[in-house]
């Protein structure tokens, strides 16, 4: 009764046609609720508010491509995120089908860190037929991912958050700060599960004095992530420390616990240390499978094309 309850209550909420922006329509909608927006440009910067909800340009209704570049976020107008996800640990928060640009990331003090830029995700989500374009986050401070931050939380005694991201487009990102940079196109960090599957994460750069890590992609001290089918290409690391041994990842960084990479094509990758492809261990070492991946054309100005 419960369920068939709930899903009789389930309401679709248009933007702009009931509410004039997103945020707003986000606010007057409950768990199971769908935000449907129509094309446009909406300058404005938004929060989930820890809802389940459905938020989705027209792509929904028609599968017509066309959407997604025409339903744009811009959050240019704020220093913050163009999109935050938190306070949920299931994939019920859904992005789906828009154009997501102009963010600059936001403070996370608990972490210590500043990250972000198009889509900040604290716990669970999921994350689909994106484009997450033209995000930019400067800062002195420890800075993650420009495109998009995936923090899972780091409890060793129980599972964490649950985030997926498939068929996004996450390209022409960037950090620039000083040390400890994670992530131009995606960091990922936290035990908890992460699957990233069908995106294309291209030309994205990320540049610093040192602990310059992953243009593409950034794993960091997790456990439970899975890498598959994914294009990742062009993507540049840049360190100007010269006794820096750390640096690099141009595509793929990895410092974690177990991550799979199947069936990813990563060419044509730049950074100091490992072009392509870097992995770092810790006094345990650490253990890592790659199947069935292309990597070519990658380069590095010091050791491990």
């Amino acid at each position: 009764i419960l369920v068939i309850t709930t899903g009789l209550l389930a309401t679709t909420i248009h933007v702009p046609a009931d509410s004039l922006s997103i945020q707003s329509g986000i606010d007057g909608a409950i768990d199971g609720d769908t935000v449907l927006v129509a094309p446009g440009e909406y300058l404005e910067n938004i929060n989930f508010n820890g809802k389940a909800i459905f938020l989705s340009s027209h792509l929904a209704m028609d599968q017509d491509t066309s959407h997604i570049r025409n339903t744009i976020i811009d959050g240019s107008s704020a220093v913050s995120s163009v999109v935050t996800i938190s306070s949920r640990v299931d994939t019920n928060s859904v992005l789906n089908g828009f154009t997501i640009t102009g963010g600059r990331g936001q403070s996370l003090p608990t972490l210590q860190i500043y990250a972000g830029g198009g889509v900040l995700i604290t716990g669970g989500g999921k994350i689909t037929n994106n484009y997450i374009i033209h995000n930019n986050i400067q800062s002195s401070s420890e800075l993650h991912g420009a495109g998009v931050y995936i923090f899972t939380h780091y409890l060793e005694d129980a599972d964490g958050g649950t985030v997926l991201l498939k068929n996004n487009v996450i390209s022409q990102n960037s950090l620039n700060g000083s040390d400890f940079i994670f992530g131009g196109g995606v960091s990922i960090t936290g035990f908890g599960t992460v699957r990233v599957s069908n995106n294309i994460i291209s030309h994205n750069s990320i540049s610093g004095q040192s602990t310059v890590i992953g243009g593409g992609l950034s794993l960091f001290n997790v456990r439970d992530v899975e890498i598959s089918q994914n294009r990742i290409d062009a993507n540049t690391v840049s360190a100007v420390n010269p006794i820096d041994y750390i640096s690099g990842g141009g595509g793929v960084f990895i410092y974690g616990r177990y991550p799979l990479l199947k069936r990813n094509v990563i060419i044509s990758n730049h950074a100091p240390n490992g072009g392509g492809l870097a992995a770092w261990g810790n006094e345990i070492g650490f253990n890592f499978r790659l199947i069935n991946n292309t990597i070519a054309f990658n380069y590095a100005s010091r050791t491990g094309g």
